[in-house]
């Protein structure tokens, strides 16, 4: 998820440097603090861990478990490392077409319930992230945003693409976990205290 850095709400903040300065140059200036989290429930010290979650949610399928998800998510039962938000910046320009750069504040996983111990990446449906996007003050990135900070993160990890399948096969969680695995196997040589 995404939030821009100062502006309210609807478009919450966008800090623009002109293009005469670099892109790091322009991250270094924004500030991607707890103000920007505020929005987000702080996770309560007796929130069920993101494998026991899943573990709950196995036998629910489609809108049952996005509402589930939904739930535990707008509860703030999201591991606290997903609050410090990194800035990413990309090319952009004015309604006049001078350069600028344009720097978002961006989780620094994909959204993940349970604590920074134990937790499991979520998937879900549009509506649903949408849904928790809107909550928490944030918004869904775009194809660009995503590429932008595929290539500005720290960790880049091999794409691993799943065979087509029925979308029956994916209406329950058991088969949305087999992605967590092998993400948090690989992120764990990178990371000191690596993501469940």
């Amino acid at each position: 998820m995404i939030r821009l850095a100062s502006l309210k709400r609807m478009a919450f903040a966008v800090s623009m440097a002109f293009a005469s300065m670099g892109a790091s140059q322009a991250q270094a200036l924004v500030l991607c603090g707890d103000e920007l989290t505020r929005d987000m429930p702080r996770r309560a010290s007796r929130a069920t861990d993101g494998s026991a979650v899943m573990d709950r949610l196995m036998g629910l399928g489609g809108v049952e478990r996005d509402r589930a998800i939904t739930r535990e998510v707008l509860s703030g039962n999201i591991p606290d490392h997903l609050r410090q938000l990194v800035p990413v910046g990309f090319d952009g320009a004015l309604s006049d077409g001078q350069p600028v750069i344009v720097v978002l504040c961006v989780t620094p996983d994909y959204l993940s319930i349970g604590s920074d111990r134990d937790h499991v990446r979520v998937p879900m449906g549009l509506p649903a992230a949408a849904k928790i996007a809107d909550e928490l003050g944030f918004f869904l990135p775009t194809t660009r945003i995503v590429d932008a900070i595929y290539d500005q993160a720290d960790v880049q990890l091999s794409p691993a693409p799943m065979a087509p399948t029925s979308a029956a096969r994916f209406s329950r969680c058991r088969p949305c976990m087999g992605p967590n695995m092998p993400i948090t196997a690989t992120a764990s040589a990178w990371w000191p205290a690596p993501p469940m």
